[in-house]
């Protein structure tokens, strides 16, 4: 059975508190009506808003931190590595000259006149795995200051037949500025020119990170 729902009337009293809430612009307080008013929308979609952008920007600025953390960790590797490299270069130089397929022999070191480039007769020492061949050994030393990169060439033997002996160029640094070898002579004479060597060497290397660093190896 169907039942009509039950109507409930206001009182006289109530009406006219509600008239004069509606009067005094109170009506919304007075009816107690649960909600936010647009002013508070627009507090509370700034207020959300800044928030964003400045967690936004912490996570940017996180991230950019950690790139550039890991940027110098690597180029502190490359520099370590690069530097052993030439020091193990230089402490296993011999005094046997080299003899191109095309020229006169050379001394066991020969530098540039700007000293910004070097090859010298090693022996005993590791190589890159493309470079084959045992024993004795030309390695090549050349500073390119248009691309700021320091490059290594190796020649596995002392006597090559043809120049396709010699391997491939291999960087070995880059944002390299400057550099330079100084080559200190030995004490004593020489039996032979080109058998001379240094007693030691003083190696100016100058690099956009990490400034000058000299190293200086005494055989």
């Amino acid at each position: 059975m169907f039942l009509p729902k039950e109507t409930t009337y206001d009182t006289p009293r109530v009406i006219r508190r509600r008239a004069a809430a509606f009067r005094s612009g109170s009506y919304t307080s007075y009816c107690n009506i649960a909600g936010f008013s647009l002013i508070e929308l627009l507090a509370a979609v700034a207020v959300f808003s800044v928030v964003s952008v400045l967690t936004v920007q912490s996570l940017n600025i996180s991230v950019s931190q950690s790139r550039i953390l890991e940027r110098i960790d690597e180029e502190a590797k490359n520099l370590n590595w690069a530097l052993t490299l030439l020091r193990r270069d230089l402490q296993a130089a011999l005094p046997l000259s080299f003899e191109p397929p095309d020229g006169p022999p050379e001394d066991a070191f020969v530098s540039s006149e700007r000293k910004d480039r070097f090859s010298l007769s090693i022996s005993g020492h590791p190589r890159f795995r493309t470079e084959g061949g045992v024993g004795f050994a030309r390695v090549s030393w050349k500073f390119d200051p248009a691309f700021e990169m320091l490059t290594r060439t190796v020649t596995p033997i002392l006597r090559p037949k043809v120049w396709g002996a010699t391997g491939p160029e291999q960087v070995v640094l880059r944002g390299v500025t400057e550099f330079s070898i100084e080559a200190i002579p030995a004490e004593h004479s020489p039996t032979d020119f080109l058998e001379l060597l240094p007693s030691a060497f003083a190696v100016t290397l100058v690099t956009s990170r990490h400034g000058p660093i000299i190293v200086r190896v005494t055989r």
